[in-house]
Formats: C-alpha cells, sequence, structure tokens
C-alpha cells in the first residue's frame, strides 16, 4: 500500500515503475522517501527483491535506505535486495568476474597515498629532463581520464603534443596501470571503469547482469560522471526500467568528474524517459527558497523548476556587512550567542558555511577563545592518521602479498634493521628477476650487499606468513589483530612517535580503535574476512561526509561538505567576489555556473533563519585586499532580505550575559575539577 501521505508529484514518482524515469527533486523535496517507497511498491507488485538495484554515493546514504525499505517490507527482504554505492557495486563485479582482470578475489583498493607512492616510483624510471612534475596534478589528471571512460591507449590518442602533462602522462599512465596490476590492485575509478570494460566487452557478462537486475534506481543522479552513465546504459540496456533521481541545480562535484550534462540529457541516454519534478519542500521558509530560486534561476544550462513551501514566510535573510573577516566571525559568534541565550537553541542548531577551508581559521579561534565547542567537518579522517595507516599496512600485506606500496610502508617500521640501501638493493634483485619485492625478500640471503639485514628481513617474513594463514583460517580477526600488533610491538611504535606523553597516547588510542573497529565489524558479518574489513574501510572512507552528529557542537564545514545536510540556521561567510563566486584554482577558469549551484546548496541548507556575511576587507595569501560584494547578493529579491551593518554595536541582552556568565563558571569548574 502506498503511503497516503505522499503528495501527487511524490505518489506518481513511486508508481511510474515501467521504462526510463527523470525524477528532478528539489532540495528538501522528499526524495529519499520517494525512493524507499518505490522500491516498497515494487516489492509490493510482485517484483523479486533480487531484481532490484538502488545505487548512491555514500554508504550512509545506501544503509539509511536499506533500513528505512526494512521497515516498510521487513528486514529478510530487505537483506535480498541490492542497495549500495557505485563503487560497491564495481566491487562486487570485480569479484566476480576477477579472473577477467587478471585479478585474485582478494584485490586491494588503494587509496590516493598509495596512488601518489606509484606515481613517485613511476617517476623515477622515466626520463624527465631538467623538467620537474606536480604529482597530484598527475594523478588527478589519470582519475579524470578514468572518468571520461579512457584507458592507457584512448588517451595516448587524445593527448595535446605541446602539453608537458600530456606528453608525460602517456609514459607514465601505462605504467601506472602494469604497477597496479603487478600489485594486485586497483584504485577507486578502477571500481567503476573496470566494470564498464568488462560489459562492453563481452556480451554474455552484459546479458547476464541485465537479466538479473530489471528496476534499477540511481540516487544523486547529477553526481554522476561519464564512465557511471555509460556504465548504466550498458547494464539496463534498451528494455530495462531504470530511475535516475537527482537535482541539476545541485550539481557541485565537476572537479572529482560529476558531469551536469548527464541529468540534463538524460533522454539521449535512455530514449522515451519520462520526467517528474518535485518542487514542495519541507525544510525551509518561503523567504530561503525564493532567494534560493533567484540564485540559481539566472544559470541558463538548467531544468528550471522552483522550490516551494506549504509553510510560512518566515523571517528575512539577514545580508551582513563587516569591516574585516575577523569582525565577521565575532559578528557571527555573537549572533550565534544571543540566539542560543534568548530563544534556547542548541549549539548542534549552527552551522557556518564557507567556500573554502582556509575561512574557518578567525571562527575557531573566536569559538575557542570563548570556550564554545565546535567541530569541523572534513578534518583529517581516521583511516589518514599516520599510526593507523601504518597498522592497516600491516593487514594488508597479510590480505594480499603483492601489495608492494604497503610492504614497502612495513618493512622498516617499527624499525627492525633494514634501510633504504637494503631495500632498494631487494627492488633491484625484484626488477632484474621480473619477480615483486615479496620474492626478492624471501631470496635475501643470496642477494649481494644484504647480508647484514638478512636476519631482519627473514624474521619479517615469517611473521607475515604465520599471521596471513591465521587470518586465511578465518581465526577470530580482532583477536588476532591485536596479537599481530603486539608482536610487532605497534602500540608503542605509534605512543613514542611524538615528544608529548598525551599526544602519543592519542596515537596509541588510534591503533586500539582500529581493532575495536575490526571487532565491531565482525560482530555484524556472518562470515567475516580480513578481506571484506579492508574492501569495506577502502570504501566507507572515500567521499564520505562527516557522520558525527555531536551534540552541543557548532558545526564549520565547506559548502561541497555540507550537501545532503540541513541546519536550523546556517551562516554563509564570505558571500564576495573571488571567494563565492570563487575565482578558480590555479591554471583553471572560473566555472560560474557551478559556482552558482554552490551557492544554491548553501541557501538551502537552511531552515528557519539564514545569514549571508561578508567582510570589506579579507586577509588572503597573507595580505589585507579590499573585497567586492557578490553578485549572487544583488539577485537577492528585496523583499526576501534585510541587511545588516556588522560594525553597528550589537544589543547583548540580559539573557546573553546571564548565559555567558554561567559558561564561564561552568568552564571555571570544569578546570579546577580536572
Amino acid at each position: 500500500m502506498i503511503d497516503p501521505g505522499l503528495n501527487t508529484e511524490q505518489r506518481l514518482a513511486v508508481e511510474t515503475v515501467e521504462g526510463p524515469l527523470l525524477v528532478l527533486a528539489g532540495a528538501g523535496s522528499g526524495k529519499t522517501r520517494v525512493i524507499v517507497h518505490r522500491i516498497a511498491h515494487l516489492l509490493a507488485i510482485g517484483q523479486p527483491p533480487s531484481s532490484i538495484l538502488a545505487m548512491t554515493f555514500t554508504n550512509k546514504a545506501a544503509a539509511e535506505m536499506r533500513e528505512r525499505v526494512a521497515r516498510l517490507a521487513g528486514t529478510r527482504i530487505a537483506e535480498k535486495l541490492t542497495v549500495s554505492t557505485f563503487h560497491s557495486f564495481g566491487v562486487r563485479i570485480i569479484q566476480e568476474n576477477a579472473k577477467h582482470f587478471g585479478l585474485n578475489r582478494r584485490f586491494a583498493i588503494f587509496d590516493v597515498q598509495d596512488q601518489l607512492a606509484i606515481v613517485r616510483r613511476t617517476l623515477g624510471q622515466i626520463s624527465l629532463g631538467n623538467q620537474s612534475f606536480d604529482q597530484k596534478r598527475l594523478l588527478a589528471m589519470i582519475s579524470k581520464a578514468k572518468n571520461a571512460g579512457l584507458d592507457p591507449a584512448a588517451f595516448m590518442a587524445r593527448a595535446k603534443e605541446d602539453d608537458p602533462y600530456d606528453i608525460i602522462l602517456c609514459e607514465l599512465y601505462p605504467r601506472y596501470q602494469r604497477a597496479l596490476k603487478a600489485m594486485g590492485a586497483v584504485d577507486f575509478d578502477d571500481l567503476i571503469l573496470l566494470p564498464l570494460m568488462l560489459l562492453k566487452s563481452n556480451e554474455e557478462i552484459r546479458a547476464a547482469y541485465s537479466a538479473r537486475y530489471r528496476n534499477v534506481m540511481v540516487d544523486e543522479y547529477q553526481d554522476t560522471s561519464k564512465v557511471q552513465v555509460r556504465f548504466l546504459e550498458l547494464l539496463v540496456g534498451s528494455d530495462g526500467n531504470v530511475c535516475a533521481v537527482g537535482d541539476d541545480d545541485q550539481s557541485i562535484y565537476a572537479w572529482r568528474g560529476a558531469d551536469v550534462e548527464n541529468i540534463l540529457r538524460f533522454e539521449r541516454s535512455f530514449p522515451g524517459a519520462s520526467e517528474i519534478r518535485l518542487t514542495q519542500n519541507y525544510r525551509s521558509t518561503s523567504n530561503i527558497l525564493t532567494s534560493a530560486n533567484a540564485v540559481i534561476a539566472r544559470n541558463a544550462a538548467r531544468r528550471g523548476k522552483d522550490l516551494w513551501t506549504a509553510g510560512d514566510r518566515g523571517e528575512p535573510v539577514r545580508v551582513v556587512t563587516c569591516q574585516s573577516d575577523d569582525d565577521e566571525a565575532v559578528w557571527v559568534v555573537d549572533e550565534l550567542e544571543r540566539l542560543v541565550a534568548e530563544e534556547r537553541l542548541s549549539r548542534n542548531d549552527f552551522a557556518v558555511l564557507f567556500r573554502t577551508n582556509g575561512q574557518a581559521r578567525p571562527f575557531e579561534e573566536v569559538l575557542r577563545s570563548r570556550g564554545i565547542e565546535h567541530r569541523i567537518v572534513g578534518g583529517t579522517r581516521f583511516f589518514d592518521r599516520k599510526e593507523v595507516r601504518d597498522a592497516v599496512a600491516y593487514l594488508r600485506v597479510c590480505a594480499n602479498p603483492m601489495d608492494e606500496v604497503s610492504l614497502s610502508r612495513i618493512v622498516n617500521y617499527p624499525p627492525r634493521g633494514i634501510g633504504d640501501t637494503t631495500l632498494e638493493r631487494l627492488r633491484e634483485h625484484a626488477s632484474s628477476l621480473q619477480t615483486n619485492l615479496l620474492g626478492a625478500m624471501r631470496r635475501v640471503e643470496s642477494i649481494s650487499g644484504c647480508e647484514r639485514s638478512a636476519g631482519a628481513v627473514l624474521e619479517l617474513m615469517d611473521l607475515l606468513d604465520r599471521y596471513r594463514s591465521a587470518f586465511q583460517r578465518r581465526a577470530e580477526l580482532a583477536s588476532t589483530t591485536r596479537r599481530l600488533f603486539e608482536d610487532v610491538d605497534l602500540f608503542e611504535a605509534a605512543r613514542s612517535s611524538v615528544k608529548s606523553a598525551s599526544a602519543g597516547a592519542s596515537r596509541a588510542a588510534n591503533v586500539e580503535a582500529l581493532v575495536a573497529s575490526i571487532a565491531a565489524f565482525e560482530s555484524r558479518e556472518s562470515r567475516p574476512s580480513l578481506g571484506q574489513y579492508l574492501t569495506r574501510i577502502s570504501l566507507d572512507d572515500r567521499e564520505e561526509n562527516e557522520e558525527s552528529t555531536d551534540k552541543g557542537k557548532v558545526t564549520l564545514l565547506t559548502l561541497h561538505a555540507a550537501k545532503g545536510l540541513e541546519f536550523p540556521v546556517v551562516f554563509l561567510a564570505g558571500m564576495e567576489e573571488g571567494l563565492l563566486p570563487h575565482d578558480g584554482m590555479q591554471g583553471e577558469a572560473q566555472n560560474l555556473p557551478e559556482e552558482r549551484r554552490l551557492a544554491y546548496v548553501g541557501i538551502t541548507r537552511a531552515m528557519r533563519r539564514l545569514y549571508l556575511t561578508r567582510a570589506l576587507v579579507r586577509r588572503r595569501r597573507g595580505r589585507a585586499r579590499e573585497t567586492i560584494a557578490s553578485r549572487f547578493i544583488e539577485d537577492l529579491p528585496k523583499e526576501c532580505i534585510q541587511h545588516i551593518d556588522g560594525d553597528a554595536p550589537q544589543t547583548i541582552s540580559e539573557e546573553v550575559e546571564i548565559e555567558a556568565g554561567r559558561d564561564f563558571f561552568a568552564q571555571m569548574r570544569s578546570r579546577l575539577g580536572a
């Protein structure tokens, strides 16, 4: 039975289950609810759960979708659905067809740091003359090529003969791919590119997958790349049922391969498609929505739609002008404290959004000076911390002995007397015999110049062999991991890696947290394996929004990290030319349509109150510079906004002063108690 609470357009999107369908879902229009009820409706009309594939872009979103379907259709049925991210689905296809790619089912998924290690090593094998190249830029170019569906040969055919980076990439890209294959690994982009190549080249396999998944749904379709859409076209076929849900006005990830043209030209990929628009917003006030509509309306290439609400008009959008960026931060925190005291709002009701990470500094300083707890979304992630990466490297070598990047990381960590000279001789030996690093290490006693380190190398080999066997026996993962870390003294190595005792304890605690993470994974899975865990963390840690919902903390985050979130009160800072819209990265032209979409996303995060703040003078790149108001402010309807002089004295009410006093004495009591 379809939920009677769905509005007319939502209900139509749920009931339209034949042929291609594009659901244009504006911000706050209940798109996840539509997808969940659509899946439940497909099940209710007799579609087998195994025929339904729902894909989105984060594991958090996929888990939420599965949980909501389970509440409607039951847990047993929900478990038979395929609900995953694009990349998790790619992992499944590669594992099911590993032999076609020359891979073991337990292949490794390399992250950015591992990829950069390959780029550095490969560049050392290429004659560069006197030229130097930005390794991160080269890696970004490889990623961009893969997102466009270009393998090394296809890239070479399109390379510009007068571009030094294109020329060097023609050498680097194929060597990079060979290095990945030699280590039994893939990178994140391969998780889509390899399945695409398989479906293109093998008609039998393509037909089997198309027959298996007769009902395909894609969330956040505006974030798809060219290669993801081409993969969908092959998977769905000419007569399949595909429902894409998305909003071209929220396409803000061009820098990582997303192509807004995919949603603008949906009918080219899936001829005969129907279209349904969800425009009723259930999040924001009318003034906020009218302002958002006015900003985005100036983008020419879009599928026009205006958000509306049945709710009230709400308060005006405040446009605040301050003298400097420091003054901007002070004004925002003053206003935040006023609202907390006078309206009894919680501090986790507030978000400060900005275009670049560098804008966070003055806000952090003011919040810290006043003892106001806050969190920064997008800081160093758990699995990016050195001590955690070191620990994970041990696990990855146990799971995949060919992973030379991880093996190189742990070979002398903690220190065991295997120096760089020994490692280089081992590499040279491996290269001369066309074997891998592990193979050379097993022959260390016969390699000239490695005599002094041979005992330490063989001792490491013995340790890794013992734990590899233990993990393959599917012994208890967490307890086996703890024994491994204790055997190599990893806890103490993390603790002694810094001078500060408290920092050392924190690093050791992070290694302990990794063991706890494995224990939690083990408790959730029916047949857990080390390979499954490593695959899970590789996918979970890539491009996920911060999941923490710390109570009582103000949230600071970039506009890119804010997508999908909502807050009762939003301060959108830095509304100036050069910041929003941003003037473009070095060497890249300004992408004004995407900057306008970023502003739209920022505005539509606000539920009840929205403040747009700017500074007349802002310090950028170490210099104080006069600014110009963002053109997006000029787009706002005058009847929806209120201009505020941020330099005018703010009236501090008695409630604010009392609340500030309470905070002060609470902090003092806490410090004295500590």
